[in-house]
């Protein structure tokens, strides 16, 4: 197909190809309503047992190695917990989202929104002072698991999604599946 035709093809069928765009447009717009803008705190956490085995057990390094592969394995079901439904109604404030990222055994990512900065930044120590007791409490044996800040803390940062660079997005990806569709149609010849 040379360049005429393309063009001919294309001013066939142009008002499909700007109906798509518009609708591509108008739902990246709207589609910044669905994600959180806010002040986010990030903060990563070590799992961390702070009872430690006695150096006067038998089989101390046994037993050192089984607590920590413990915590290991356990760090999805500790991540399962902080996502549950039950635990953020729980600890996190009406408004805010808290989400959790596990990055590696023992290792959890947590990243609180809020409208405030201040609440941002409170809001996230609470959440982990409540899983800390939460976890404290189903302990057996005085094992005492808790989260443990790695690195410094970091101010709250202001976070949102840009509505025009999604505007401009979805007229994109509109006016790439129309072409999409009227290619098939021209090759096809429906």
């Amino acid at each position: 197909m040379d360049l005429k035709q393309f063009i001919k093809v294309i001013k066939k069928y142009a008002l499909f190809i700007i109906i798509l765009a518009v609708i591509g447009a108008v739902i990246g717009f709207y589609s910044t309503n669905l994600t959180a803008a806010g002040f986010q705190r990030t903060q990563t956490y070590i799992i961390d047992n702070q009872s430690q085995v006695s150096e006067n057990t038998p089989n101390y390094y046994l037993e050192s190695y089984y607590a920590l592969q413990n915590l290991r394995d356990a760090t999805d079901t500790y991540v399962a917990i902080l996502q549950g439904e039950d635990f953020q109604k729980e600890a996190v404030g009406s408004g805010d989202s808290l989400q959790v990222r596990k990055v590696a055994p023992q290792i959890i990512r947590l990243i609180y929104t809020s409208n405030g900065e201040q609440n941002s930044f409170e809001n996230l120590d609470k959440v982990v002072a409540n899983f800390n007791s939460l976890i404290g409490n189903f302990s057996k044996g005085g094992s005492s698991v808790q989260l443990i800040p790695v690195g410094m803390t970091q101010k709250p940062v202001f976070s949102s999604v840009n509505s025009t660079t999604l505007l401009f997005a979805g007229a994109f990806v509109g006016i790439a599946f129309a072409l999409f569709v009227v290619g098939l149609k021209e090759y096809n010849k429906l």
